[in-house]
C-alpha cells in the first residue's frame, strides 16, 4: 500500500506514523506540504491512496484531486477536514471518495486503509480494473450525504438538523416519507414529519437513501432507452425493504437489519454506473438480454468483462460503506462464491432479490435469476425459503 499525504503541518509525519502503528508492514507513505510537490510526486511514482488536508494553505484540493483522478482513476482519494468550513469541504467532495475529520482517529484511519486494500484486491480481477480505469469519472459521494455525515458525527448533532438537511431536497424528503410509510416497515399510523421519519428509519438508512437518491436522480434515462428506470427504483426499494424483513425474522441485531436494507437498496447501483459511463456498451448488453432472453449479469460479463454486482461493490467500497454491505453487493447473484458462508446482509439480499424477481416480474422478456442452492444448503436456509416467500406475498397483498 503506497500513500501520499498532502499536509503542511509540522507534526503530520508523526501523526500518520502513530496512526499506522500496528498496520501492515508493507505500507509505504510520503508526506508533502503543498499542491505543487504533490503533483511532482504523483507524476513520477504511483500511489494507491492520496490524502489531502483541506486546511493546507498551498493546496487547491478540488484541482489536486481531479489531477490525481486523471493520472490514476483507481487511486483512492480522501480529504481531511476539521469541519469548520463547509464552503471548502463541499467543492472537494466531487472528486473525493471519502472524508476524514480532525483530529485523526487512528482506528478510523486504519479502516480507510483496510478498505483501500480490499478495493485493490477486488481490482485483481483485471477485466474490472480495465473497465474502471476506462471510466472518466466514477460517481462521487453526494454533497447531501457528506452534510448528513458531518451532522451525524458532530458532538452537537440533532435529529432536527438532519431533518432540515433532508427537507432541502424535495425528492429526497418525499422518498423518506414514502419509505417509512411503506408496508415493509409495518407502522400503525402514518408518519408525516421528517424528524419522526428520521427517528424511525435510523441515521444509517437516511444516509444510504441520500446515496441512492443521488445515483437515481443524476441518471439520464434517455441515453439508455432499454432501461426501466422506475422499475429499477421500485425493485431496489422493495428488495431493501424485504431484506430488512428477512433479517428481522432471522433475529439479527439492529445494525445487521439496517445493513440488510442498505445493501438491498444499493444492490443494483452498478447498473446505474454502467448505464451512465459506458452507455453504448450497456445498451448492447440490454439488447442482447432482451433478444436472447438471458440473465443480465451473464451478458454483462460477456460484453463488459465484469458485472454490475462487481462495479457496485467497487464503488461502495470506495465510498467507505460497511464491509458487509460491499460484500452483499459483490456476491448478491452467487453468494456461494463469497468466502464468508453465514447468514447476514448477503443472505437476506440474495433471497429478497430473487423472490422479488420471481413474484413481481418487471421485464417478461428477461431471464430470471434463481436461488443459489449450494449457498442455501451450506447455511441451512433451504427450509426457510417458503416461509420468506409467503412473507413477501403477505407484504405485497397488504399494499394492494
Amino acid at each position: 500500500m503506497r500513500i501520499l499525504v498532502v499536509d503542511e503541518s509540522p507534526d503530520a509525519r508523526r501523526t500518520f506514523f502513530e496512526a499506522l502503528a500496528g498496520g501492515p508492514d508493507e505500507t509505504k507513505w510520503a508526506v508533502v506540504p503543498d499542491e505543487s510537490r504533490a503533483l511532482e510526486r504523483l507524476g513520477r511514482e504511483p500511489f494507491d491512496v492520496i490524502i489531502v488536508d483541506l486546511g493546507a494553505p498551498g493546496v487547491n484540493a478540488p484541482r489536486l484531486l481531479e489531477a490525481a483522478m486523471r493520472l490514476d482513476p483507481q487511486m483512492v482519494r480522501v480529504v481531511v477536514s476539521d469541519g469548520s468550513d463547509e464552503k471548502r469541504v463541499l467543492p472537494s467532495i466531487k472528486a473525493a471518495h471519502q472524508c476524514l475529520t480532525k483530529p485523526y482517529d487512528p482506528l478510523e484511519f486504519q479502516a480507510v486503509l483496510a478498505r483501500a486494500g480490499s478495493i485493490h484486491d477486488l481490482l485483481a480481477d483485471r477485466r474490472l480494473a480495465d473497465l474502471v480505469a476506462g471510466i472518466d469519472t466514477l460517481p462521487s459521494l453526494p454533497a447531501q450525504y457528506m452534510r448528513l455525515m458531518e451532522e451525524v458525527q458532530s458532538e452537537t448533532s440533532s435529529l432536527e438538523r438532519v431533518g432540515q438537511i433532508v427537507s432541502e431536497d424535495i425528492g429526497m424528503a418525499a422518498t423518506v416519507l414514502k419509505l417509512v410509510n411503506s408496508s415493509f416497515f409495518g407502522l400503525r399510523q402514518e408518519v408525516s414529519g421528517l424528524v419522526q421519519a428520521v427517528t424511525l428509519l435510523g441515521l444509517d438508512i437516511i444516509c444510504a437513501l441520500a446515496i441512492s437518491h443521488h445515483l437515481f436522480s443524476t441518471f439520464d434515462q434517455r441515453r439508455v432507452p432499454g432501461f426501466s428506470f422506475d422499475g429499477l427504483w421500485r425493485h431496489s426499494l422493495v428488495t431493501g425493504g424485504f431484506a430488512r424483513k428477512i433479517a428481522l425474522q432471522a433475529r439479527q441485531d439492529k445494525s445487521a437489519v439496517d445493513r440488510a436494507f442498505i445493501a438491498g437498496l444499493l444492490h443494483d447501483a452498478g447498473k446505474l454506473v454502467l448505464g451512465s459511463t459506458v452507455t453504448d456498451r450497456y445498451n448492447e448488453v440490454l439488447r442482447i438480454v432482451h433478444d436472447e432472453n438471458r440473465l443480465v449479469s451473464q451478458v454483462e460479463s460477456q460484453v463488459l468483462g465484469t458485472t454490475h454486482a462487481q462495479v457496485g461493490a467497487y464503488l461502495t467500497g470506495l465510498w467507505g460503506l460497511d464491509d458487509t454491505v460491499v460484500e452483499a453487493l459483490a456476491y448478491h447473484h452467487r453468494p456461494s462464491a463469497c468466502p464468508r458462508q453465514e447468514f447476514g446482509p448477503l443472505a437476506a439480499v440474495h433471497v429478497a432479490n430473487i423472490l422479488e424477481h420471481e413474484l413481481c416480474v418487471i421485464h417478461p422478456d428477461y431471464a430470471r435469476p434463481e436461488l443459489d442452492a449450494a449457498f442455501l444448503a451450506r447455511t441451512s436456509l433451504q427450509d426457510k425459503v417458503n416461509r420468506w416467500r409467503d412473507l413477501y406475498r403477505q407484504v405485497v397483498e397488504s399494499r394492494a
